[in-house]
């Protein structure tokens, strides 16, 4: 009987000590980091990593309204309006100060052809290849529509003779005066197309095209 008890009191022993045995590596499993668990932060940080030069590539564009001055022109152009499809030229080829700045048909001609001379700060002053005279606005004008007239090239009064080519979409340019923020705009008038200074609306007849010089030049 005795030995019945001791035989009992064992496998009670053995079947206590396995139970124990199994809970303790329930307990240990659950604390530890799961194969899943790894995995999942493993891919977290390739997320990441994905998106970082996608946030400097946006933070490097430009806005799409962003101002993009023309810094290294050619030397000479001629110079094409967008609405009238004509080129710039003093009127008449007139070689006098103050003749006005127009628009005329496309030919192989000296005075629709102009000298780009480069200023301070990315401007240009043009010269006209017929006249050797320069563009400026007339004098003694304060509104809005300045006309823009020929004139003698003064190194005195820089600012009213140099231009800022601001580039646009399609290749074409807006024309700003150095000396305000006023654009070179063709308007309709008795006697052609003349060419004034005036607020910018984003119109075609504010918008120009700069167009490599014909192979020969006459007149």
């Amino acid at each position: 009987m005795k030995q019945t008890n001791l035989s009992i009191a064992f496998h009670l022993f053995v079947i206590i000590s396995a139970f124990s045995l199994c809970s303790c590596k329930d307990t240990t499993t659950i604390s530890s980091p799961k194969p899943d668990d790894q995995k999942e932060s493993g891919n977290s940080a390739k997320n990441i990593s994905q998106i970082e030069p996608v946030a400097i590539k946006v933070a490097d564009e430009q806005p799409a309204d962003a101002i993009v001055i023309a810094t290294e022109l050619k030397e000479a152009y001629q110079i094409r309006n967008k609405k009238h499809n004509l080129l710039l030229r003093p009127q008449n080829a007139n070689k006098a100060d103050g003749v006005p700045i127009v628009l005329y048909s496309a030919y192989p001609w000296k005075c629709l052809s102009w000298q780009f001379e480069k200023g301070q700060k990315d401007s240009y002053r043009l010269v006209n290849f017929f006249t050797s005279k320069t563009i400026q606005p007339a004098e003694n004008h304060s509104d809005d529509f300045v006309p823009v007239v020929q004139a003698t090239s003064d190194s005195q009064h820089p600012l009213t003779q140099y231009w800022f080519f601001i580039k646009l979409p399609g290749g074409l340019y807006k024309i700003v005066s150095a000396n305000s923020n006023l654009a070179l705009t063709a308007i309709d008038s008795a006697g052609g197309v003349q060419i004034y200074l005036a607020p910018f609306k984003d119109k075609d007849e504010q918008k120009w095209e700069l167009e490599d010089l014909p192979e020969k030049l006459t007149m």
